[in-house]
C-alpha cells in the first residue's frame, strides 16, 4: 500500500490558526513564529523566562493546570521547547 501524501492546509485555515495563536499567549505566538514564521529562538526564549522559577523549574506551561509553583510537566515542556529552539537554560 502507497503512503498517503502529507496533507496541507488550507491558506485560509492556517492563517485563521495563526491569528489565534497570537492573539493568545506570548510564549505560543513566539513558539509559532520561530517554527513556522522565521522567527527568532532569542525571542521564544524572552517568552519562556517568565514561567521559570527560583527553584529552576517551570510553572504554567502544561494549559489544563494553574499551577503556580514548579511542576515536573511544566519543566519537561520547558526542557522539549529549549531543546526544540537548540539552546539551554
Amino acid at each position: 500500500m502507497c503512503p498517503k501524501s502529507p496533507r496541507k492546509l488550507k491558506s485560509e485555515a492556517y492563517a485563521h490558526a495563526a491569528s489565534f495563536l497570537h492573539q493568545n499567549r506570548s510564549l505560543d505566538a513566539a513558539l509559532f513564529a520561530f517554527h513556522f514564521e522565521n522567527g527568532s529562538a532569542e525571542n521564544a526564549l524572552v517568552a519562556l523566562q517568565p514561567y521559570q522559577n527560583d527553584d529552576g523549574g517551570f510553572q504554567g506551561l502544561e494549559g489544563d493546570f494553574g499551577f503556580d509553583v514548579s511542576t515536573v510537566l511544566s519543566t519537561c515542556c520547558a526542557l522539549h521547547i529549549l531543546h526544540d529552539l537548540k539552546t539551554s537554560v
